[in-house]
């Protein structure tokens, strides 16, 4: 599934800062990962409030890579990653398969006709540590796979999964319980057979992996990991269905997104968003007098900035594990979509991405926001805001702060892309660049007087979000014209949020300056990035949403 033990976790941390951009050797990366499952370390504690260490380990997409870039692998890399793209069953290495069924299985049909489950039966093989209690499988584990399709198939209407054919001895899904516990992670999802399907040519047939009794993970009650791991693990059988192609931080932002659409009550995905600093003086900053992070701003006293996508705006929309487990926390874009233009607009994407070859993720996105009257450009910059302005979601009181670069104040303000402390610390094509599809959020405290904004490169977007004091923030779009434009402070303004975003899609390094006094424009000789301002920017916020706490 999606979560393993963090290994030499500051050391990922600083390949983050230093080689987002590299290009990937993917022989070294898959070699160090398959070696990395060999069981170790015992499993830290996982509960639905905010763990002292994070898991991170995603099976799913770690056997999405191997297959993707097969041919690039060694042999001896292929021959650690082949064990674990065969099914549990058969003859594997008992050296790197420990968890392959080395005893007869049973299986059990289960009862709503979609699943077949695979398990071996405790009652014959106790000293198995693979082995499953009979009442287990056959009244917990099928009634929360039984819902589980019922949600996501029935009341939110995705098509149905492909037929593997005769694959696991019928064409029903299949569903393998073992001990995943020695490795780190809940369960995963592999395709191993093509589709038939002619509407959807460029899907795949999976199969499921889920542990066989969820017991050892830190949970006070094993259901709530079943529940979650199979409603995230079989989306992405789903999502296999449509397109076995497109982008992988898109798989694991839906995927974790649907943990809360089936068990809206678990909120394990909680774990993904950031960690719940607090602001003592208001100031919209982690704790008091704060500016840009540092150890006072760990709570929880890992010596970094933690994870989540709250704390890493910074990063690109479509980035995967660049900061470690941001692609989790990206779980509020798809609820950003859903709770803004419906929950289906996420089934339309997915159903996009099944009509064209390779990865078309983000065409596919704009596609049905288009058809839902906005775009990508648009519906990212209005993410941007939700993002600060946290009481739009629906479960938005329950959301952490997002993470503000710096802090200046009144009318002698100076911010660049330059002396970012964000941008600078994920730096590697240039002095000052911001990465497609992210943003950066500046504070101005007491503004006064105009504010120019400059860029270049990419395609800026700004929005800025004015307190009055009253708890409630206006949001004001600033018309930019090839990347430049001008604000000024309305009175009694207590402080201004600055959302500044690279909209472009593709293209990082866009760089940019926001001061006090409103300088004369010099304009660029050619596009320079920016959205002209004779074009509808963002369709932002129309009324604040009331929000609701779903825990009792």
């Amino acid at each position: 599934m999606r979560r393993g033990i963090v290994v030499m976790f500051g050391m990922v941390a600083l390949l983050w800062q230093v080689g987002a951009h590299a290009a990937t050797d993917w022989d070294a990366k898959l070699r160090a990962d398959f070696q990395g499952l060999i069981p170790a370390a015992p499993i830290a504690t996982l509960s639905v409030t905010p763990r002292a260490t994070p898991l991170r380990r995603d099976m799913t997409i770690l056997l999405v890579q191997a297959r993707r870039h097969w041919d690039e692998l060694s042999s001896d890399t292929q021959a650690l990653a082949r064990p674990w793209l065969q099914r549990p069953v058969g003859a594997t290495d008992p050296q790197e398969a420990q968890w392959s069924f080395k005893n007869q299985e049973t299986t059990y049909d289960v009862p709503g006709g979609k699943f077949r489950i695979h398990y071996i039966k405790k009652a014959d093989y106790s000293s198995d540590t693979n082995a499953t209690d009979q009442s287990w499988v056959e009244t917990d584990v099928a009634a929360v796979l039984d819902n589980v399709a019922r949600v996501e198939h029935g009341t939110l209407g995705y098509t149905a999964v492909p037929t593997d054919g005769v694959m696991g001895g019928d064409n029903k899904f299949d569903v393998y319980l073992t001990n995943l516990l020695p490795y780190g992670f809940y369960g995963y999802v592999s395709d191993d057979a093509a589709t038939s399907d002619s509407t959807r040519p460029y899907g795949a047939a999976s199969y499921m992996v889920l542990d066989n009794d969820f017991l050892g993970y830190g949970y006070s009650d094993a259901h709530l990991p079943l529940e979650v791991t199979a409603a995230h693990e079989y989306f992405h059988a789903v999502q296999n269905g449509y397109s076995s192609q497109d982008d992988i931080a898109f798989m694991e932002q839906t995927a974790t997104w649907m943990e809360d659409v089936v068990y809206p009550t678990i909120h394990d995905n909680y774990n993904y968003i950031g960690e719940p600093y607090e602001d003592t003086d208001g100031n919209g900053q982690y704790d008091k007098g704060v500016d840009g992070f540092t150890t006072s701003d760990d709570h929880n006293k890992n010596g970094i900035r933690d994870e989540g996508s709250l704390e890493y705006p910074e990063a690109s929309l479509d980035a995967f594990d660049m900061p470690p487990l941001v692609q989790y926390g990206r779980f509020l874009w798809p609820r950003y979509l859903g709770e803004k233009f419906g929950n289906g607009i996420v089934k339309t994407i997915w159903e996009n991405c099944g009509q064209v070859a390779g990865d078309n993720t983000f065409s596919a996105m704009d596609s049905a926001l288009l058809a839902s009257g906005s775009s990508l450009i648009a519906a990212y910059q209005e993410y941007a805001v939700w993002s600060y302005d946290k009481r739009l979601f629906a479960d938005g009181a329950n959301y952490p702060l997002v993470w503000v670069d710096r802090t200046q104040s009144g009318n002698s303000v100076a911010f660049s892309s330059a002396d970012s402390p964000a941008l600078n610390s994920i730096s590697t094509i240039g002095a000052s660049p911001q990465l497609h599809l992210s943003t950066v959020y500046s504070q101005i405290l007491n503004p006064s007087g105009g504010y120019s904004f400059n860029s270049s490169g990419g395609t800026a977007a700004l929005t800025v979000l004015i307190d009055n004091g009253n708890g409630l923030l206006q949001h004001q779009v600033v018309s930019l014209s090839s990347g430049d434009g001008t604000w000024t402070a309305p009175s009694e303004v207590v402080k201004a949020i600055m959302v500044i975003s690279n909209v472009s899609t593709t293209k990082d390094g866009m760089s940019w300056n926001l001061s006090s006094g409103i300088a004369p424009v010099v304009r660029k000789k050619s596009g320079g990035g920016g959205i002209d301002g004779s074009i509808v920017l963002l369709l932002i916020v129309s009324s604040i949403l009331g929000y609701r706490r779903r825990f009792a």
